[in-house]
């Protein structure tokens, strides 16, 4: 096949349809929302997708899109109440079953409860979108912050990953989603620990989807770029143009999962960006630029000792993205 040999081409499959792993016909990702849906993504994924940071932003979009757009049954978990998520569900799709379990995943003891609550639960797809960025100058974080977001965006996804990962080889089918980012791709000065973290969940999805695939078992890494969410505008960014919304990544991402793609950058302008870092740029080069895109885009970062969500509390178990593109 030809094209650019970079992992990450810019010449993806948003312009270009594949030949689908089930034989069916398009599947293209302009966004069309049917290629993926319906009868057979239930059976490969159903009934119940089980997914981390549900209340807003993209896990919000990630519950809504499994119910009404590929009829799955849930189970929601945030450290807040998701009532608002559940009521938009049912007002479009009222026979959706939908199960929250409420706590911090942060809390071993916590992530049992989720294996208890759903023990007579079938959860075809997990999604592992809860994560916290914590941006702000290494330095200046205390080191408890520091593994509090490891134990968040690495420790959790593991254990879930794990737990449901055995029950799904068990029944020869199934599907993981874990939230990585691009800032995975390279260093990312501002957000360094949270950058490390997502590395470590795109090798383990990546790793996953090579061991488990045998199976019958999807994995698949999102690598989101910056992604307009509540989390995101906490932080005060100034405007980008390039920011994608919530519906599409998810879109692409159920798309790619479905597709057994290793990993998804959702979004053409992203995987362009992703493609010219990679290809054209030394790899100092373009770690200078993405330092220099955070400057410009949250300028406190480079000069606040206390730079966080002021929703900390909220963020905490949701995943929002902030990578510059």
């Amino acid at each position: 096949m030809g094209g650019c040999c970079c992992c990450f081409c810019c010449c993806d499959s948003n312009t270009n349809p594949r030949t689908r792993s089930d034989g069916g016909g398009c599947c293209c990702k302009s966004g069309c929302g049917g290629c993926y849906s319906g009868s057979k993504f239930v059976a490969q994924f159903g009934p119940c997708a089980l997914i981390t940071g549900a209340a807003m932003g993209l896990g919000a979009e990630f519950a809504f899109q499994c119910a009404v757009e590929r009829g799955l049954d849930l189970a929601l978990v945030d450290i807040v109440a998701m009532d608002e998520i559940v009521h938009r569900i049912h007002a479009t799709s009222p026979s959706t079953h939908v199960v929250t379990i409420q706590g911090d995943l942060t809390d071993v003891q916590f992530v049992q409860h989720i294996f208890e609550v759903t023990d007579t639960i079938d959860v075809g797809l997990l999604v592992c979108n809860a994560g916290v960025s914590n941006m702000g100058k290494f330095l200046d974080k205390e080191i408890s912050t520091h593994l509090r977001v490891v134990d968040l965006n690495t420790r959790s996804p593991l254990m879930l990953a794990h737990h449901f990962g055995r029950k799904m080889v068990g029944r020869g089918r199934g599907g993981i989603i874990l939230l990585s980012s691009c800032s995975a791709l390279r260093g990312a000065p501002f957000v360094a620990n949270y950058a490390a973290t997502k590395a470590y969940n795109m090798i383990l999805a990546e790793s996953l989807w090579g061991e488990l695939g045998p199976y019958g078992v999807h994995v698949t890494a999102c690598l989101p770029g910056e992604v307009s969410t509540p989390g995101l505008q906490a932080y005060n960014p100034r405007s980008n143009s390039h920011s994608s919304t919530p519906a599409p990544v998810v879109r692409e991402t159920l798309d790619g999962l479905y597709a057994h793609e290793t990993r998804v950058i959702p979004g053409g302008f992203t995987k362009f960006a992703m493609c010219f870092l990679g290809c054209c740029c030394s790899r100092g080069s373009a770690i200078n630029m993405v330092r220099s895109q955070m400057i410009a885009t949250y300028p406190a970062t480079s000069t606040s000792s206390t730079t966080s969500s002021p929703t900390t509390s909220t963020s905490l178990l949701n995943q929002e993205d902030i990578d510059p593109p």
